[in-house]
Parts: C-alpha cells; structure tokens; sequence
C-alpha cells in the first residue's frame, strides 16, 4: 500500500476523473444543464472520494 501512496497512483486515477467531469461540461451546450451538470458532479465527487481514500490509508 505504501509503494501505491508514493508512486501517486491514486492522483493519477483521480486526475483522469476530473478530467472527465470538465469533458462532460465542456461539452454540454447549457452549463445549467441540470443532467449534466449532476452528471459532472459525480464523477468530480469520485475522484474526491479516490483522493480521500488514499489519505486515510
């Protein structure tokens, strides 16, 4: 588990996830787009969850 912390595997999980969620808002039409803006706040809200893990770990 420690070689994962350093190696910053997570972060890079984490970063992937965040870059999807901009994908997903820049890609909607209406930024107060309900739907997508829910959709974006999910996978954001994952890759917090992927970040907070590791840090408990």
């Amino acid at each position: 588990m420690q070689a994962l912390k350093e190696s910053a595997v997570h972060e890079r999980f984490a970063d992937v996830l965040a870059a999807a969620s901009e994908n997903v808002m820049d890609e909607t039409e209406d930024p107060y787009d309900f739907d997508a803006r829910l959709d974006a706040d999910n996978v954001s809200g994952a890759a917090s969850a992927v970040r907070n893990l590791f840090r408990r770990l």
